[in-house]
């Protein structure tokens, strides 16, 4: 994967994250990212020679402003204890599970796409490993024990990211949610 591309080349990636979005998996391929972009197909393969290179890296460009998005969303809370900016973090990440947002269009699709190819499968992988970080360095107190780390991310990550997919239809208030998690919190702070 490139870490840097050129002009085109991120047209093609964000018209694929584009029909991604809008069609689904099904819909994306090489010849219709190029109809969208008016490119011959020709020029999209001379960045991205097949559609798991092209994958690869839509997974990638899109993970890593998801990643960027929450950076700016930890830098943007203002709280005055841990568990006020634990809070305010858990209900931010919770309320994509009460709107069908363009993250979670998207996070489905890659999904269903990483089942049946390895490469996207190691690319999302890797974007799991560096917000797990993230949301566990967001999350704990400077200092925590890495295993605290490990065992928060090992409960949670799932919890939030089935939260999107199910969060409505369990019928659990978004408040209680983040009060049991917080409450989760807190015992492995004790521990």
């Amino acid at each position: 994967m490139a870490t840097t591309r050129s002009a085109k080349a991120t047209r093609v990636v964000e018209a694929g994250l584009d029909i991604l979005r809008d069609e689904g998996d099904r819909a994306l391929t090489m010849r219709g990212v190029a109809n969208r972009l008016g490119m011959s197909l020709s020029n999209v393969q001379y960045y991205f020679p097949d559609k798991d290179s092209l994958l690869c890296e839509m997974v990638a460009h899109y993970m890593k402003a998801c990643g960027d998005e929450f950076d700016r969303l930890t830098d943007r809370i203002e709280a005055k204890s841990l568990r006020e900016r634990r809070r305010a973090l858990l209900m931010a990440m919770l309320a994509h599970g009460h709107e069908m947002t363009e993250m979670c269009r998207i996070f489905r699709e890659v999904w269903a796409i990483s089942g049946r190819s390895e490469r996207v499968a190691d690319t999302l992988r890797a974007y799991y490993a560096r917000f797990t970080k993230l949301l566990t360095g967001s999350l704990l107190a400077p200092g925590t024990d890495s295993d605290i780390h490990r065992r928060l991310a090992l409960l949670l990550l799932p919890y939030v990211e089935g939260y999107s997919i199910v969060g409505d239809a369990v019928g659990q208030d978004q408040t209680e949610a983040v009060e049991l998690l917080l409450q989760l919190m807190e015992g492995l702070d004790e521990a």
